[in-house]
């Protein structure tokens, strides 16, 4: 006859972030270990499977772990395509502003493969031992219908994955043992059984097990002294699998969970040998995901096997969480990850149907959330083929940043709408084992990180002989609306963390006093701007089968006109009519109607038409104007605080008056105007200058050197579609693209509208990603009807 022990309840305290001991510490080990700011990039692509000539499209997320919020420092993103063999193909720097960036791949004639890995990530990750880079698997179409296929031969029962993880880590004898079970088949897909059948060393029965779609199951059973149970699995075929549970131990503890409407409920429990050994022992118990911790002091006796302590849901992390058990030696002996569902992990918004023509609808996108979001949207065909991902934001920024394997549609233990998400996703987290994040590399010396935080490139010119005093040095680039006018103290310029298009055109040239310009080539040198990188290979289990795909379609490249590039850029803000109107009431100086020599500062100019202009220390003041014509610029001003509150300053449109560090330096034929005077709307004088542009400096000053940029950041392309065949051709059906629409931000409380082409197609789906202010996330799958409002 088998007694249970008796179960003992714990009332324990948590002791919190502000508890550290001098000895090994748990606590600030842990604390030390994450306290550097950790990156998870994840890509929205428009679609995982191409045609040859079609774009994939992509808008990437960088999270910070620390805070799950977008990042606002990242700047430098990776973006690599490998080959199936693990050798890179190309890879390109992408551009993040506060946590969002966009790119594009040309699938082209070199695609010649079927299948290809989207890998994304950053340097300063490279520092650390847990890899959160994104991944994912992309196929691309072939029309050569005499291409052959390769199948693999193999035995089907060799190719059967069939695992058994104790949870918390171990088996224990004498006492009730819980283990997850995972069942895939070749293809790396999880295996549905209904019965599966225990048994002793004896061949005795013991139980059954099952397990879901996903091949994942859990069973509970007393494990006796001197025995093995044998878990077997017979398919319809008549093929047998089986597997043993490892050798269990005879004196341990374990670790077991269960989920309640309130919380969870965490479970100690060991035997009666372990009992008597651990009296007056103290354990300790740290429940903690990478940014935050509890711990419960655990206190054994010899009358009790199990202890149990109770996690209300209002005082566990959300998200993601790990119970780790550690022993009197502070070593961990058992972990369980755990899953606390919350409503304000999610947002909503609501996709709207305004209007539909004849070949476009209108797309109304309202956020009723208090805060500013940031979404993406994918367009395809209704009954698309073509999206496949193996994450979504949810699963990448959520679950992937605790678990070592890849997981089976993430998506489906984060969709509200399958009832049974939570208990199934338990089950996985079983499956798992460990965390990700290994105890001893917490507990080892944090090493100094060996990669940079890259913000952006930094580039240098090197000049063959030092600028005279006379010259000064100019660079131009239309492309990356650029144009420096310098005097170097020697034959180096530096451009520091810049944004620089990779390819990009330069013109450099070297200016005298009586404006005439020559050529001249400096010798190029720069920081690195692309990394050493490999296929993650641990993340891709490859099917032993696969279905041959034939394209309809030859290269969309191949005589099909598609629509040209258009080349997104930032360019400044030229109000070139008056200034605010009041242009007729100041005093203008136009440099083309002056001789302006090479050398002349703004400032200078400035304090010649008797403004108060004050440096200290690096910082800027302008003054309103003195009648002494005499005046001159100096460091010193006994009221400079209150003569600056009677100019205001403004540079192609925008106020500076906060900032007139930029005046620092610049060259006043940079400028095309400067207009000052009294401003009667603001009782204040104001000063008003536009600058050159690019093109217009690049006219003025025709004599230069060009050189393209051989590194950078990938251009940004607003989306365009190929030119399709056919719209109702079933290829394009199945794996064509509709439209893609990234960078939407939506103002809380705010709506965005714009127009998608219907392409001829009835329905429509909708793939929409996206992260809110405060780090909330939408994963959202609608279909639209060219006919109708939804």
């Amino acid at each position: 006859m088998k007694i249970k022990p008796f179960l003992l309840y714990l009332f324990l305290f948590s002791i919190g972030l502000n508890i550290y001991s001098q000895e090994k510490s748990i606590e600030n080990s842990f604390k030390n270990y994450f306290e550097n700011t950790r990156e998870i990039p994840y890509l929205h692509l428009n679609k995982t499977t191409f045609l040859l000539g079609e774009k994939l499209w992509f808008q990437a997320y960088v999270n910070e772990q620390n805070t799950s919020k977008l990042h606002p420092n990242t700047t430098n993103l990776y973006v690599t395509v490998f080959e199936e063999t693990g050798k890179k193909k190309s890879q390109q720097l992408i551009k993040i502003k506060n946590g969002i960036g966009r790119g594009s791949i040309d699938i082209d004639s070199t695609f010649i493969n079927k299948n290809y890995y989207v890998k994304a990530t950053t340097n300063w990750m490279l520092n650390f031992k847990e890899n959160n880079s994104y991944q994912q698997k992309i196929s691309v179409l072939n029309s050569d219908k005499n291409k052959e296929e390769i199948v693999s031969t193999y035995n089907e029962e060799d190719y059967f994955e069939f695992q058994l993880f104790p949870e918390g880590g171990h088996y224990l004898v004498n006492a009730e043992n819980t283990v997850g079970i995972l069942l895939k088949d070749a293809n790396n897909k999880g295996l549905e059984i209904k019965e599966g059948i225990i048994k002793n060393s004896d061949g005795e029965f013991i139980d059954t097990f099952s397990t879901n779609k996903f091949g994942l199951g859990k069973v509970s059973f007393y494990l006796p002294e001197d025995d093995i149970y044998t878990f077997e699995v017979e398919f319809s075929n008549g093929i047998k699998i089986e597997n043993k549970i490892i050798e269990p131990r005879t004196v341990g503890v374990l670790l077991k969970t269960t989920q309640t409407t309130n919380g969870v409920e965490i479970l100690i429990e060991t035997n009666p040998i372990t009992a008597a050994l651990l009296k007056d022992k103290a354990y300790t118990l740290f429940v903690h995901n990478t940014r935050s911790y509890k711990k419960y002091n655990i206190q054994f006796n010899a009358e009790n096997t199990r202890y149990l302590v109770a996690l209300k849901k209002e005082n566990i992390e959300n998200g993601m969480n790990v119970i780790t058990l550690f022993n009197e030696e502070k070593n961990a002996i058992c972990e369980r990850v755990f899953y606390n569902e919350n409503p304000n992990l999610f947002f909503d918004v609501k996709l709207n149907q305004l209007a539909s023509s004849k070949d476009s609808i209108a797309i109304r996108i309202v956020n009723d959330l208090n805060e500013k979001v940031y979404l993406s949207t994918s367009f395809l065909p209704n009954n698309t083929k073509a999206y496949k991902p193996q994450n979504t934001i949810k699963s990448a920024f959520i679950l992937n940043p605790f678990v070592r394997g890849q997981i089976e549609n993430p998506e489906y233990y984060f969709n509200q709408n399958n009832t049974n998400r939570l208990q199934e996703l338990d089950l996985l987290l079983i499956t798992q084992g460990w965390s990700k994040y290994s105890w001893k590399n917490i507990f080892d010396e944090i090493e100094k990180p060996k990669y940079d935080f890259e913000q952006g490139i930094d580039v240098k010119f090197t000049l063959n002989n030092a600028p005279k005093k006379n010259q000064t040095v100019i660079v131009y680039s239309d492309e990356n609306d650029l144009i420096v006018e310098m005097k170097p103290d020697n034959k180096e310029l530096f451009i520091d963390n810049s944004f620089l298009i990779k390819d990009s055109k330069f013109n450099f040239g070297l200016k005298t006093n009586n404006n005439s310009v020559t050529k001249i080539g400096p010798s190029l040198t720069y920081s690195k701007s692309s990394i050493t990188d490999i296929l993650n290979k641990t993340l891709e289990k490859e099917s032993n089968k696969a279905e041959l795909e034939i394209s309809n379609f030859k290269s969309l490249t191949d005589g099909v006109s598609t629509l040209d590039e258009v080349i997104v850029k930032t360019k400044r803000v030229k109000n070139e009519a008056n200034a605010f109107g009041i242009a007729t009431m100041l005093t203008t100086f136009r440099m083309d109607d002056m001789l302006v020599t090479s050398g002349d500062l703004v400032l200078n100019f400035l304090s010649q038409k008797r403004f108060d202009v004050q440096v200290n220390n690096g910082d800027i003041f302008i003054g309103k104007r003195r009648p002494d014509r005499n005046h001159s610029m100096s460091g010193n001003s006994d009221n400079y605080t209150r003569q600056l509150r009677n100019v205001r300053v403004y540079l192609d449109g925008s106020e500076i008056t906060q900032s007139l560090w930029i005046l620092d330096g610049l060259y006043l034929n940079t400028l095309k105007s400067i207009s000052f005077g009294q401003d009667p709307s603001q009782f204040n004088e104001v000063i008003y200058m536009y600058s050159l542009s690019a093109k217009e400096y690049s006219r003025k000053n025709s004599e230069f050197k060009e050189f393209f940029l051989p590194v950078g950041f990938s251009k940004e392309i607003e989306y365009y579609s190929p030119k399709y065949p056919s719209f109702l051709d079933q290829t394009y059906i199945n794996y064509g693209a509709i439209f893609w629409k990234p960078l939407i931000s939506i103002d809380k409380n705010s709506m965005y509208d714009f127009k998608v082409p219907i392409n001829q197609q009835k329905n429509i789906k909708v793939y929409l990603e996206g992260i809110s202010s405060s780090g909330k996330l939408i994963t959202k799958e609608v279909k639209l009807s060219s006919k109708k409002p939804i």
